[in-house]
């Protein structure tokens, strides 16, 4: 079934993960390659997360949609288009069903949330490189462990010192019920964020650009006056957000591979 040129049917396959490997992998970047198939994505991954935490489920954009639905006179619902009205009606009555009051403990987090989680302090000290892989910080969320910038040496901006970039904090968060892991960076006076999101890849912001560098996905936004950077690594949300002289550089740092330590 298809909304919006969305096939809803990929959303929900993709969010309770009953589509696997290739497959899997085309239905989301189908989804996720437009603003309409993000929502989607994103819609479903909360119902799902809704029904097996078995708390409520629904977006306060359904709610307003359903008690608009409601107020429409009779005739206009039902009157004229016969059948087809019915069919919506009943479509709408399911959905009200399958996803009711957002935002509630079974909800999927945002990468907004995750943002906001950028701006607290650090309250544990920097990880250290691993010893066997010294490309890769002893802190990781599910096996993705965080990149060690510091041997990134050639990443830094146009007449800025090349000295990589320090690890020199970390902090762990619960949003909406998921383990996040946040690793921060200095290079001379710029800092940056990193954050990794336990669970399901989330949907990007729909105002989100979406790019590619070095034959990677990347997503870019600007929050305030941070840029943005989000991708997955392993099939896990990744949101990287800093004040940087160049929106180039967290690019480069989100595609850098270590030498093939840093996979995705």
């Amino acid at each position: 079934m298809a909304v919006d040129g969305v096939d809803v049917r990929d959303a929900v396959a993709v969010a309770d993960g009953s589509l696997r490997g290739k497959a899997r992998e085309r239905a989301q970047a189908r989804l996720l390659a437009t603003a309409d198939g993000r929502r989607a994505l994103e819609d479903q991954q909360r119902v799902v997360r809704a029904l097996r935490a078995g708390g409520p489920v629904a977006s306060p954009g359904l709610q307003a949609a359903l008690r608009a639905h409601s107020r429409q006179p009779a005739r206009t619902r039902f009157g004229r288009l016969g059948r087809p009205a019915l069919a919506v009606g009943a479509l709408v009555a399911v959905l009200a069903v399958a996803v009711l009051l957002a935002g509630g403990p079974g909800s999927a987090p945002s990468v907004a949330a995750a943002l906001e989680i950028g701006l607290r302090p650090a309250t544990a000290p920097a990880p250290t490189p691993l010893a066997a892989r010294p490309a890769l910080l002893a802190r990781s969320v599910d096996g993705v462990a965080f990149p060690n910038w510091a041997l990134a040496r050639q990443i830094a901006p146009p007449g800025m010192p090349h000295t990589g970039w320090k690890p020199v904090g970390a902090r762990h968060d619960q949003l909406a019920g998921r383990s996040t892991e946040t690793v921060f960076y200095t290079h001379v006076n710029h800092r940056v964020a990193y954050t990794i999101i336990a669970g399901d890849t989330l949907a990007p912001p729909p105002h989100a650009r979406r790019i590619t560098v070095a034959g990677r996905q990347l997503w870019e936004l600007r929050d305030g006056r941070r840029d943005v950077v989000i991708f997955t690594r392993h099939g896990h949300t990744c949101v990287l957000a800093g004040h940087v002289m160049s929106l180039h550089t967290l690019e480069r740092l989100a595609t850098w591979h270590g030498d093939g330590s840093v996979t995705f």
